[in-house]
């Protein structure tokens, strides 16, 4: 189940006849990822390109002016990262926390 708080991107993957299978494309709305399955020239003799749904997730990443950054949260929603980071708590003398796309 999808909240409405989710950030879902799309991405399209090319299947093969074989099984084998890869992205060729991310971060697509669902009316992109539409259109181009759509198109005649996305599938072929032993192939076709479908999309599938992803929800991003975000998390904190702590900076420091001097040594290394440190990733502090993870699976965040957008939300629940720009409120994270909104937080006068999460920046010092030297530091400040910032969100970024999870990998």
């Amino acid at each position: 189940m999808f909240l409405k708080t989710d950030n879902i991107t799309y991405d399209i993957v090319r299947f093969r006849q074989n099984g084998k299978q890869w992205i060729i494309r991310r971060g697509l709305t669902l009316e992109e990822a539409q259109a181009h399955c759509q198109d005649p020239n996305t599938r072929g003799e032993g192939w076709f390109d479908g999309y599938r749904s992803v929800i991003e997730k975000f998390e904190i990443v702590r900076y420091r002016f001097e040594g290394k950054n440190k990733v502090v949260r993870r699976g965040l929603t957008l939300e629940e990262a720009q409120a994270h980071c909104n937080d006068p708590k999460t920046q010092g003398d030297g530091w400040f926390d910032s969100y970024r796309v999870q990998h």
